[in-house]
């Protein structure tokens, strides 16, 4: 897939509750995963995305906490050790996220990483 040239005339635009954060190029797809580059539409989203899957793939590789306030305190220093505010991170994992394509249909997807190069990693649901 080649790159558009601009948001709103891309054969893939990545949304999320409905806004969109950007358009998709250079699509790949192999079974689960599907890739593409993050062209944003805002100066931040493209940080503000990356951060927020910084955090999840940390939380993710530390070692299992006995108490809940343990958790929490790993939780509050990954936050703050990567500046990303507890919403971003919410919206990452929880967030309606959806690919719309070249004829305007949308498709749910769940979100899977993002990298400082705009790549993003997701499953078509």
């Amino acid at each position: 897939m080649e790159p558009s040239g601009g948001v709103g005339r891309a054969e893939l635009q990545l949304y999320c509750e409905g806004t969109l954060e950007g358009e998709l190029t250079d699509y790949g797809y192999e079974t689960p995963w599907a890739t593409a580059r993050l062209i944003p539409l805002r100066d931040d989203s493209l940080g503000r995305l990356t951060a927020a899957s910084k955090v999840i793939a940390d939380l993710e590789r530390l070692p299992e906490r006995k108490t809940t306030e343990e958790s929490d305190v790993d939780y509050a220093r990954l936050l703050h050790d990567h500046g990303v505010p507890e919403q971003d991170v919410r919206r990452f994992v929880s967030g309606r996220w959806a690919v719309r394509q070249a004829d305007r249909s949308e498709r749910p997807i769940a979100l899977q990483d993002v990298d400082e190069r705009g790549w993003v990693t997701w499953r078509w649901l």
